[in-house]
C-alpha cells in the first residue's frame, strides 16, 4: 500500500500579461505574474524563482546586460533594482515628481545607465548602480511608449543617445551629453510601440499603431521609406540573419574599396550602406495575430503566417538572441517561440492557465488540459511546452483520453463532444445531439467501440466511435488528412436525473455505465439504457464518479464533503470517508482498487486505504479549489492535479523511498543506542550525552547529565556542537529540552547547570537566531524564579 505522495514537478502561472524581458543570453525570461516577478528557464519551461515586486501593480521591467540585476518600477511610483541570484532588493527611489510613475524601462549596453518613459511625458535616466536620477529630459507632449538606448560609441562613452517614442507618433533622437533633443522625427499618426536600431547600415526602424512601420536614414535622421503593414504594429524585430548578412557585405565593400581613389570612397560608402539598408527585413506582430516579413527594399510583404484556428492577437515582440527565434507574446499569455524562416513553432508556452477544470493523461509525457477556455492544451510534460487544439465554440468542461489508441474526448459548453487525436491534433469526429451543456464524457477503456456522455439537459447519450479508431490509424501512417471531422451516430439516449449530470464513467470491462449528478443520487446502467441499482445517501449534489478496477464497487463524491463506496450489487452504501473541509470535487483508485485519491474544494490532496477507511496522507500545494485530478496510464505512481489556482501540480508514490530511509534510521539508532549502553559502561559521560541528544532521546540524556560528573564535561566545544547538528538546530533542541525538563523541581538543579553552560558557550546573536526563542525564554522565566525563591 502507499504512505506519501510527493508533488515533483509543476506547471505553474508565471506571466498574466504585460511586461517581460528575455535576457542577454536568451536562457532566461523575466515575466509580470500578478504583484511578482517570476524568473523562467526557457530551456525548460520551469520557473526558477520568484521576486515579490513590492509594489501596487507592476508597470515594466528590463534586465540588465550583466544578467545578473533587474529593474523593476510600479504604480506605486518607485523605480526598484533587484538582485537575480538571492531574489532581493538592492536599492529604490522615487519615479519623478508629483504622482509620476514609470511605463517603460531599459538599460543601455553597459547596464550602468536606465532609463524610463514616465506618466508625465519625461523620459529619466538613472545610474543604476547608486539609484539617482543623471537626466530629466522634456519634449514630449503624450505618454511615451516606447524607448530604447543606441549603441556606446567606443571613442566617447558620454555621447550615447536614447530613442523614445509617444502615443502622438513623436519619436524623440536624445543626446545624453547635450541633455537635449537633438532629432524630433515625425513619421507616424499614433503611438509608437517600436523602436530598432541597426547601427551598421544607419538604419532605425519605427512601428506604430497607424499601421506603418517607418526606415530612417540615422545619419541625417530622415525619413527614408515609410511602409505601410496594414495592421497595428505592437511588436517589430528585425529577422534572423540580416544582421549577420550586412555585416558581411559590410567586411565585403571595405575590401572592395581598397585601392579606390579619396574622392570616390565617400561616395562609394554611402551607396554601400544604402545596399546594407535595402536588404534588411523585419517582423511586425500585431492586432490580426498573424505574423508578417517585409522587406526594406521593396516595402512588399515576403512572408505571412499561415491562419491558424483560434488566432489571437499579438502584443509584444522579441528576438531571442542565440537561436535568432522570434519570440511572439498573444494578449491570452501565450508565448510562442518561432524561426523568422518560415514562422514554424518551435515552442509554446502557456503564462496563465486560469482555472484548471479537468485534466487526463494521453501518455506518460503528455497531459490534456482543459481549462476555463475554447482551447485543449496539451502540455508535454518534460519541455513545459504546449500545443493547443481549437475547434469548440465555448468552454471545454470535461476531458477523457484512451491511451492505447491515442484518442482524446472533450466535453464543452458549446453541446458538442469531440474527438482529438493526440500526435496531429486534428480533430478526428464530433458527437451532436445535446441540447445543453456537456459537463461530462467517458470513453470505454477496455474497446474504445462507444463513449459516454452527459449534459445539462438531463440525459445520457451513448455514441458508437468505431470508426474513430481507424481514422486514428489512417493519421499515424499518412499526413494529416484536411477532411471534415466524422459526425458520429447516437447509440442510445435516455433521460437519467432530475438535474445537471456531472459526471460518468464506463466500467473496465464496458458493461456498465456510472452517472452522478447534482440531483444527489448515483446511477449504475446497463449499456442498453436500463437502470440497474440508484444509489441515495448524498446529502448534496454528486461532483464525481468511478469504477473500481477489481471490486464490484463504484465510488462517487460529493458537496456534502463525503466520499461513498456503494455496492454494484444492490446500491447499499459500503463505506463513507470523511476529512474534507469542503465539497469533494475529485476522486481516483489507486493500488489496485485498495486505495483512494480524492480532491477538494480546501485545496486538499488526500489518500485513503479503503480497509480502515483511514486517511493516509493530506498533501497541501493548491491555493484554491482542487477541480481535477488524473493517474498516469500503466501505473499510479504519478498523479497530476490542477485547480482553481491555475496549478498543475504532479505527485510521485514516495513509499518506497520513505520506507527504506525508515528502516535505514532504525537501523542507525540500534547502532548508536549499541554505542551509548557501552559508553555508559565505559563512564564516557560525554559520548553517552552526545549519543543520546543524537537519537532525540531526552529522558536518556537527563538520566547522564544527573550523574556525578566534572564541571568540565558541561562545556561545550564547538566540535561537539558540529557533532549533533548545525548551531541553531543544535540550540533549538536544548532549549526545547530545557524548558520541559525545568518544570519539575526534582530535575531544576540539572537544567539550571545546562543552561549556564549554554550561556556561557553561545553568543547573544546565536541564541537570539533560534527558533521559538521567544517562547522558550517566556516559558523558563516563570519556573526559574520559582526555583531561585524556592532555594533562597
Amino acid at each position: 500500500l502507499k504512505r506519501q505522495y510527493e508533488r515533483t514537478a509543476s506547471i505553474e502561472p508565471f506571466y498574466t500579461g504585460g511586461a517581460i524581458a528575455l535576457s542577454g543570453d536568451g536562457s532566461m525570461m523575466a515575466c509580470k505574474c500578478g504583484g511578482e516577478v517570476c524568473l523562467v528557464d526557457v530551456a525548460t519551461g520551469k520557473v526558477s524563482s520568484k521576486i515579490a515586486a513590492d509594489s501596487e501593480e507592476l508597470m515594466a521591467l528590463a534586465l540588465n546586460p550583466n544578467g545578473e540585476e533587474m529593474i523593476t518600477a510600479g504604480r506605486d511610483m518607485l523605480v526598484k533594482t533587484w538582485d537575480l541570484a538571492e531574489g532581493k532588493k538592492l536599492r529604490s527611489w522615487k519615479a519623478g515628481q508629483g504622482n509620476s510613475y514609470v511605463l517603460k524601462l531599459t538599460y543601455d549596453e553597459t547596464g550602468t545607465l536606465a532609463a524610463g518613459g514616465c506618466s508625465d511625458s519625461i523620459v529619466r535616466v538613472w545610474d543604476a548602480g547608486r539609484g539617482y536620477a543623471t537626466h530629466n529630459l522634456r519634449g514630449h507632449k503624450a505618454i511615451i511608449t516606447s524607448i530604447r538606448f543606441g549603441p556606446v560609441p567606443p571613442s566617447n562613452p558620454n555621447a550615447v543617445l536614447l530613442y523614445s517614442g509617444a502615443e502622438d507618433g513623436q519619436v524623440c533622437v536624445w543626446s545624453l551629453e547635450q541633455k537635449a533633443c537633438k532629432y524630433s522625427l515625425k513619421g507616424h499618426d499614433s503611438a509608437v510601440t517600436a523602436i530598432v536600431l541597426h547601427p551598421i547600415s544607419h538604419s532605425l526602424l519605427t512601428g506604430g499603431r497607424d499601421r506603418v512601420v517607418g526606415v530612417w536614414n540615422t545619419s541625417s535622421y530622415q525619413l527614408e521609406k515609410s511602409i505601410p503593414v496594414f495592421d497595428v504594429v505592437e511588436g517589430l524585430v528585425l529577422s534572423n540573419g540580416a544582421e549577420a548578412e550586412a555585416e558581411a557585405e559590410e567586411e565585403e565593400g571595405r575590401r572592395g574599396q581598397r585601392g579606390k581613389k579619396k574622392g570616390k570612397e565617400g561616395k562609394s560608402s554611402e551607396e554601400h550602406i544604402a545596399a546594407m539598408r535595402a536588404k534588411l527585413e523585419f517582423v511586425t506582430a500585431g492586432a490580426s495575430g498573424l505574423l508578417k516579413k517585409w522587406s526594406v527594399k521593396t516595402g512588399a510583404n515576403i512572408l505571412s503566417e499561415k491562419e491558424r484556428p483560434g488566432k489571437i492577437a499579438y502584443d509584444n515582440l522579441l528576438l531571442h538572441g542565440p537561436s535568432q527565434h522570434i519570440l511572439a507574446v498573444t494578449i491570452d499569455q501565450t508565448l510562442i517561440f518561432c524561426s523568422p524562416e518560415n514562422f514554424q513553432i518551435e515552442k509554446q508556452m502557456i503564462g496563465y492557465n486560469e482555472e484548471v477544470l479537468d485534466l487526463s493523461f494521453a501518455s506518460e509525457t503528455c497531459l490534456a488540459v482543459c481549462t476555463n477556455s475554447d482551447n485543449l492544451r496539451i502540455f508535454d510534460t518534460q519541455t513545459r511546452s504546449c500545443r493547443l487544439l481549437y475547434g469548440h465554440k465555448n468552454m471545454i468542461l470535461a476531458v477523457d483520453c484512451h491511451h492505447r489508441h491515442g484518442i482524446i474526448a472533450t466535453a464543452s459548453k458549446d453541446q458538442l463532444v469531440r474527438f482529438w487525436h493526440v500526435s496531429t491534433g486534428v480533430c478526428l469526429g464530433v458527437c451532436e445531439g445535446h441540447v445543453d451543456a456537456v459537463g461530462a464524457v467517458a470513453l470505454a477503456p477496455k474497446s474504445m467501440s462507444f463513449v459516454c456522455s452527459g449534459s445539462n439537459d438531463l440525459t445520457l447519450k451513448v455514441w458508437d466511435t468505431s470508426e474513430l479508431i481507424t481514422a486514428a490509424h489512417k493519421l499515424e501512417h499518412e499526413e494529416a488528412s484536411s477532411s471534415s471531422p466524422l459526425q458520429l451516430s447516437t447509440l442510445r439516449s435516455w433521460k437519467a436525473h432530475d438535474k445537471d449530470i456531472n459526471s460518468v464513467a464506463v466500467s473496465p470491462n464496458d458493461a456498465l455505465l456510472a452517472s452522478g449528478s447534482q440531483d444527489r443520487t448515483v446511477k449504475v446502467w446497463e449499456r442498453t439504457g436500463e437502470l440497474r441499482v440508484s444509489c441515495k445517501g448524498h446529502k448534496r449534489g454528486v461532483w464525481c464518479v468511478k469504477f473500481s478496477p477489481v471490486d464490484k464497487v463504484v465510488a462517487s463524491s460529493s458537496a456534502d464533503a463525503t466520499v461513498k463506496l456503494w455496492s454494484l450489487g444492490d446500491g447499499s452504501c459500503l463505506k463513507t470517508l470523511e476529512g474534507h473541509e469542503g465539497s469533494v470535487l475529485k476522486l481516483a483508485f489507486v493500488t489496485s482498487g485498495m486505495q483512494l485519491v480524492t480532491g477538494g474544494s480546501d485545496g486538499l490532496l488526500k489518500l485513503w486505504t479503503l480497509k480502515t477507511s483511514e486517511c493516509v496522507a493530506s498533501l497541501e500545494q493548491h491555493e484554491d479549489k482542487l477541480w481535477a485530478l488524473a493517474v498516469a496510464p500503466g501505473e499510479d505512481t504519478l498523479l497530476a492535479t490542477g485547480g482553481a489556482d491555475g496549478m498543475i501540480n504532479f505527485w510521485d508514490d514516495v513509499t518506497a523511498e520513505m520506507e527504506d530511509k525508515a528502516r535505514q534510521e532504525q537501523e542507525e539508532n540500534l547502532v548508536l543506542e549499541q554505542q551509548m549502553m557501552n559508553a555508559l559502561r565505559a563512564k564516557d559521560y560525554k559520548l553517552a550525552a552526545l549519543l543520546a541528544f543524537r537519537l532525540k532521546k531526552p529522558f536518556h540524556l537527563l538520566q547522564v547529565l544527573q550523574l556525578p560528573l566534572p564541571r568540565s564535561l558541561l562545556r561545550l566545544s564547538g566540535d561537539d556542537q558540529h557533532s549533533c547538528a548545525s548551531i541553531e538546530t543544535f540550540l533549538s533542541t536544548c532549549l526545547q529540552y530545557l524548558r520541559d525538563w525545568n518544570t519539575s523541581a526534582r530535575n531544576a538543579h540539572t537544567s539550571q547547570a545546562v543552561l549556564l553552560a549554554i550561556l556561557r558557550s553561545f553568543s547573544l546573536e546565536q541564541l537570539c537566531e533560534c527558533e521559538g526563542i521567544k517562547d522558550i525564554v517566556d516559558s523558563l522565566l516563570p519556573y526559574t524564579q520559582r526555583h531561585f525563591q524556592r532555594l533562597e
